[in-house]
């Protein structure tokens, strides 16, 4: 092997090595996040009967800090980069040369924009877009952009005349 050969193969085996190590931390924190889960549930339903041997007042107050932390749980928590990762969706959408787009290559050109958007997050986007009328679901996994869409229209006119300034 030449050299510069052997210094990619050696590149490549060390980024398979760091990737196999991803994985394996990945599966360890799905296992401690199930076991968190549980450890909660537990820690609620022993809170609960405990509470319930208080006096009413004290059982009242402590029903609503219970409420209070559950609540906090529960709240919906806004990913770092949403509205980053949306709005190149919707850039892509716009840019996009073909009529239909399918979910893997709006999940691969995020990836390559260096966003990490999750698995299942190009789907997810595309089926919300399908809602707002900006796609139109064509079969699995495939959308059928809707090139007369006002918010797409602006993107792409936006988009042509950038270039244009640039050029």
């Amino acid at each position: 092997m030449i050299p510069h050969a052997e210094r990619l193969e050696s590149a490549v085996s060390a980024m398979l090595e760091e990737l196999r190590a991803e994985q394996e931390r990945e599966g360890a924190l799905g296992c401690e996040l199930i076991e968190s889960r549980h450890r909660r549930r537990e820690l609620l339903r022993s809170l609960t009967i405990l509470i319930r041997t208080f006096p009413e007042a004290a059982r009242r107050q402590n029903r609503q800090r219970l409420a209070q932390v559950e609540a906090r749980h529960r709240a919906p928590r806004r990913r770092p980069g949403a509205s980053e990762r949306s709005e190149a969706t919707l850039a892509f959408l716009a840019g996009y040369p073909g009529d239909e787009v399918r979910a893997a290559e709006l999940g691969q050109a995020l990836v390559e924009a260096g966003l990490d958007p999750g698995r299942a997050y190009a789907a997810q986007a595309l089926h919300r877009l399908g809602r707002q009328g900006l796609v139109t679901r064509v079969g699995q996994g495939r959308y059928r952009i809707s090139r007369q869409h006002p918010e797409l229209v602006a993107l792409r006119r936006r988009g042509l005349e950038d270039r244009g300034r640039e050029g």
